[in-house]
């Protein structure tokens, strides 16, 4: 059992069950289409979405709820990875040729998650 996502052009991250394909969810909050999408390989419930509306999206897969907004591209956000090693640690990059490394500290993890007290994030660590 398990699943996968899909990144849409009408901006919606579609959760489809396995092995059936059936569809489980629609993330929905982008306000243009959708480039990429990554799971966290540190933590499975996280998945992160870039779109055209210069936004990358960190969602709960166990709530199905944004839990950060990352605003820090004047132009589509066209590709987002998780870091291998580094928690909540991530990567982005778009049509302004600016690379950015993100990094969510534990406090604000344990913050968003814990109380639901979760910040748009618009300072990269890079």
């Amino acid at each position: 059992e398990g699943e996968f996502a899909t990144a849409c052009w009408d901006g919606v991250v579609r959760i489809f069950g396995l092995p059936d394909a059936l569809l489980k969810a629609e993330l929905r909050g982008h306000t243009g289409g959708l480039y990429a999408l990554t799971y966290s390989p540190l933590d499975g419930f996280l998945l992160a979405s870039a779109g055209a509306d210069r936004t990358v999206r960190i969602w709960d897969l166990r709530t199905m709820e944004v839990l950060w907004i990352m605003r820090a591209h004047g132009d589509h956000v066209t590709t987002v990875d998780w870091s291998p090693t580094e928690p909540f640690t991530l990567a982005t990059g778009g049509w302004d040729r600016k690379f950015r490394l993100w990094q969510i500290g534990p406090e604000e993890v344990e913050a968003c998650r814990g109380r639901g007290d979760c910040s748009q994030i618009t300072a990269p660590r890079a």
